[in-house]
């Protein structure tokens, strides 16, 4: 017992020795994030969720097949869609509404006489010959509406009131029909940017898409306008990333970022200067821009091929990011 007593001693006064002299980086001493997975056996569902979206009270909705599954800290309660059509987007309006696009459907959670949420169509608003769509892959919330993309068609859902005695909605649907097709909505300060193929990249104004740029040099690049520049955008393509600058009113190619391949799926600014790029074939890569980073929020920044040679960390399936997977930042700033 003795030997015992005196071992853990040694130890304490050699660790308080070594924690005297030695300087730990802040870094290391901040800590890791707090991670709680969630598998299908706790919730019962899929494996596959879609969709995610925080309602105004904190409540979490994941899109599923067949439902959308509701998370309130405690317990999980499934809400069912019609036809068992699975859920792909989800979002929230400033009242915590909660809107959903789905397979070849949309609408919304509204809660029932006993206040449990249901699935409400809003199909009865589309004119039949305008059904023929398929998945509604992206749900956006604006002040200005409600945005649902599929590839046939841009819908935009404003609710005019709603009836204290009626939980139902009451609003206005509008439709564009796309010269090529509808790829991907963007949301930029409270703007929407729609991307058309072998078109270019389009911005909602009142009822009307209005043209921001065109494809030429860019006619098989997916565009992202920057949130922090806004004479700055990025763009991706089956086989590199690329940056665009505009310059008196008109669009220009600045160039490819270096070192950045494997088609991008998507990018993401965690701040001025620091994107995130998932692609579909290399993992995801995280992309510092020193030029950018010493550039201040809302300005206009002129940019050059050499202002894209910056620091790029690539994160594999070794790393736990498989291909395909979406990398999706949380900024802590409006937009």
């Amino acid at each position: 017992m003795r030997r015992f007593f005196f071992l853990i001693s040694i130890l304490f006064f050699c660790g308080s020795v070594w924690a005297q002299g030695t300087t730990v980086p802040a870094y290391r001493e901040a800590g890791l994030p707090f991670i709680q997975n969630f598998g299908p056996k706790v919730y019962a569902g899929m494996r596959q969720n879609l969709a995610i979206v925080q309602d105004h009270r904190g409540l979490m909705y994941f899109g599923q097949t067949s439902f959308v599954l509701e998370y309130d800290g405690v317990s999980w309660r499934y809400i069912p869609t019609a036809y068992n059509i699975s859920t792909l987007s989800l979002a929230a309006d400033e009242n915590g509404r909660i809107f959903l696009g789905a397979q070849g459907a949309f609408g919304y959670l509204s809660p029932d006489a006993q206040g449990r949420l249901q699935y409400v169509s809003l199909l009865d608003y589309v004119d039949p010959e305008q059904r023929d769509f398929t998945n509604v892959s992206e749900t956006i919330s604006t002040s200005h509406g409600i945005y649902f993309r599929t590839h046939k068609y841009l819908f935009r859902w404003q609710t005019s009131h709603t009836r204290a005695e009626d939980p139902t909605l009451e609003g206005v649907l509008h439709v564009w029909k796309p010269e090529t097709s509808f790829e991907r909505i963007t949301l930029v300060r409270d703007t929407v940017y729609v991307l058309q193929p072998d078109v270019g990249l389009m911005k909602v104004v009142g009822d009307t898409l209005q043209e921001v740029m065109l494809t030429d040099p860019c006619s098989s690049l997916r565009i992202y306008p920057s949130r922090y520049h806004p004479n700055l955008a990025f763009a991706g393509s089956i086989d590199s990333m690329a940056a665009l600058q505009r310059v008196e009113g008109q669009w220009t190619f600045v160039g490819h970022v270096a070192n950045v391949f494997g088609g991008v799926r998507n990018i993401e600014e965690e701040r001025p200067g620091v994107l995130w790029v998932s692609t579909r074939v290399s993992g995801n890569y995280r992309v510092t821009l020193p030029h950018l980073q010493k550039s201040e929020m809302d300005t206009t920044v002129k940019m050059g091929p050499e202002d894209l040679m910056g620091e790029v960390e690539q994160y594999e399936e070794a790393h736990g990011a498989a291909n395909g997977t979406l990398v999706l930042t949380i900024v802590g700033r409006t937009i």
